[in-house]
């Protein structure tokens, strides 16, 4: 009887542990929305890891090559006051989302946030 309680748990913690496993390797399910939304965000609080990695490996080579990602989003930190997105458009790969960003000292200004889809998730390819 202890033989077949031990099976039956056994046999239910491997199948936890697979469904785990395999929804984590779904990718980012974020829509571009939800990816700019992060970039603020995640500017504001300082998150550097989860900052870089919403960005293609073509913008952070740019990024990295005035300043580097941790100058880059200090500045953010430093001078964003709010953002409000405005819209999205999405075509095939490719995705634009207008924002108006209200900065400390340069006051609002209209930015176009470009974003492509790699390996399924989508990531910010300009800054």
């Amino acid at each position: 009887m202890k033989k077949s309680i031990f099976r039956t748990i056994f046999l239910i913690m491997i199948m936890t542990l697979s469904i785990s496993v395999l929804s984590g390797c779904t990718g980012d399910k974020r829509d571009p929305k939800e990816i700019v939304t992060a970039y603020f965000e995640n500017a504001k609080d300082g998150k550097v890891d989860e900052f870089e990695s919403l960005f293609t490996e073509e913008a952070k080579k740019m990024i990295a090559n005035n300043g580097g990602m941790t100058d880059f989003m200090n500045f953010l930190n430093r001078e964003l006051k709010s953002y409000e997105i405005k819209d999205v458009n999405e075509k095939n790969e490719l995705a634009t989302v207008n924002v108006i960003v209200d900065y400390k000292t340069k006051g609002q200004k209209q930015t176009t946030i470009q974003l492509r889809k790699v390996e399924n998730a989508w990531r910010i390819n300009n800054s």
